[in-house]
């Protein structure tokens, strides 16, 4: 036996030992519950890391990228899979899914180096624009049809139309998460490492104006008045400024602490993650915009951008 096949059997091995353990400790608990417990979720926290690793072992041996393992390893674990958590265990991990969020658009906006982008910024547009163009009017189609011959948004025109601008929208946007995850495990660098990642977060920039756009249109086909079509572009507005303003302060304090600090930087980076997060959820907005404005300010503000992505 080769020792990748050695290797994939016993993670196999891992995995059986996991389900049975696991299986054990909801069996003594009296089995999942639909209400909030925190030993479940605690349990569900170590499963699915334990869990996803192992996933993810096998399919890099098979040669694929890890993060393919962690979101079939999600898949398997969940609901509809193995059973193995539920929606009442997983509700209170949203802080971990947001904190990793924001460490993930740290990673993406301190890839923006802005000077190695400047000469291939008509290129990065150029896609990030075409891509907007061409799978937008498809998917926007494909859903408006959907919608109106199977009801699933009932028969109002005004909702079938609206509810496939969103959807076409939803439909354009890239995952930094998983761009940045496939990069760094292959540890790619070069001219088309960086124009993933800037056409990656270009969209995403793209597609948080859109969907505004998107929403007040959707606004006006349905009935709702000026008011509050005015309204949700004022949140929208205020939104991306707070982003900008807590982003840009967030990436400031970071190069204060860099250029002072060699120690600690991990634990530094994670309390500003922290915080970020904290606030957003003060405000109820996202924190991926606040972050990749951060990470943006670190690379191209000082000299520290280097440290910082490391």
């Amino acid at each position: 036996m080769s020792p990748v096949a050695s290797e994939t059997l016993r993670h196999f091995f891992l995995i059986a030992i996991l389900l049975a353990v696991t299986t054990l400790a909801h069996h003594l608990g009296g089995g999942l519950s639909h209400e909030f417990r925190p030993e479940e979720s605690a349990l569900a926290l170590g499963f699915l890391l334990l869990f996803a690793f192992l996933v993810g072992q096998i399919v890099r041996n098979l040669g694929a990228p890890m993060i393919v393992g962690f979101l079939l390893a999600g898949i398997l674990a969940g609901p509809y899979g193995l059973g193995m958590v539920n929606t009442a265990a997983v509700e209170p991990l949203k802080l971990i899914n947001l904190l990793a969020l924001s460490l993930i658009a740290f990673a993406a906006g301190g890839a923006m180096k802005i000077s190695r982008f400047r000469a291939r910024a008509r290129s990065l547009v150029g896609i990030a624009v075409g891509q907007v163009a061409m799978v937008f009017p498809l998917t926007f189609v494909s859903f408006m049809l959907v919608f109106w011959y199977t009801g699933l948004m009932g028969s109002e025109p005004a909702v079938i139309v609206s509810a496939a601008l969103l959807f076409g929208v939803f439909c354009v946007t890239n995952s930094p998460a998983e761009a940045i995850a496939v990069l760094a495990e292959t540890r790619a660098k070069g001219p088309v490492a960086e124009t993933i990642i800037g056409v990656t977060v270009l969209i995403d920039v793209l597609v948080i104006f859109l969907f505004g756009m998107a929403g007040t249109v959707a606004h006006v086909l349905t009935g709702a008045d000026v008011a509050s079509g005015g309204g949700f572009v004022g949140k929208f507005l205020y939104e991306q400024g707070i982003s900008f303003l807590v982003g840009a302060a967030a990436g400031l304090a970071v190069i204060g602490y860099l250029s002072r600090f060699q120690k600690n930087v991990p634990l530094f980076l994670l309390g500003v993650a922290m915080v970020i997060v904290a606030l957003c959820q003060q405000l109820d907005i996202s924190p991926m915009m606040m972050a990749i404005i951060a990470g943006l300010v670190v690379e191209n503000a000082s000299k520290e951008g280097e440290r910082f992505m490391e």
